[in-house]
């Protein structure tokens, strides 16, 4: 029972879909940059959001799989991790181009600016040891909306405290998959949260 509530966790809170949750999250702010926003914009910054960072890494992944780079979509190793991990900086950092050339407050493309750092990052660290992604994602975000709470005094709170909660469960969940090792799921976490917090207060 365990171990199912866990893979259910890996798959809700995979960091391909924390930036399509933190665009959703930040459309609720009471903020200036979301009321002068209409919702046929919002819908469509939202399409392009799960086509460029949900689907088309996904289908990248079955092109990986396919051809042997990656075992699984679990990628359990450090080496597997090499190539789709190089492949996600890029895909967020054309993302993040893409998102800059639209007519938008620039808080909507910064955070997929933030998102490349952090994959550069992850890539490098990879490169010698393993840490995890999951964890440096859900950190990620909620470091997010601690600095927007911060900078922007935006009403937060509750969706922070379910988040720091939630990033507990995560890592239960990498730990009982046995995908990572404690020092891992921390170092992620700690990562994640230190650049998107540092980032986001300079916005």
């Amino acid at each position: 029972m365990e171990k199912r509530i866990a893979q259910f966790l890996s798959i809700a809170f995979h960091p391909l879909l924390i930036p399509t949750y933190a665009l959703l999250i930040i459309f609720r702010a009471n903020a200036y940059f979301v009321f002068i926003m209409p919702f046929t914009a919002k819908l469509l910054l939202l399409i392009m959001m799960v086509v460029s960072t949900v689907l088309v890494p996904l289908l990248l992944f079955v092109v990986f799989r396919h051809r042997g780079i990656i075992a699984n979509f679990r990628m359990e190793t450090k080496e597997e991790r090499v190539y789709p991990y190089l492949s996600m900086t890029i895909i967020y950092f054309l993302a993040y181009l893409l998102f800059s050339k639209l007519q938008i407050p620039v808080v909507y493309s910064f955070f997929l600016l933030i998102s490349t750092l952090l994959s550069l990052i992850i890539f490098f660290i990879n490169l010698r040891w393993k840490i995890s992604v999951h964890a440096a994602a859900i950190g990620g975000l909620t470091a997010l909306l601690v600095g927007l709470y911060f900078k922007f005094e935006l009403n937060f709170q509750i969706i922070i405290i379910s988040l720091i909660l939630c990033s507990g469960l995560v890592g239960f969940a990498r730990l009982k998959l046995n995908s990572h090792k404690p020092s891992e799921v921390y170092a992620g976490f700690l990562v994640g949260v230190f650049v998107f917090f540092a980032m986001t207060m300079i916005l």
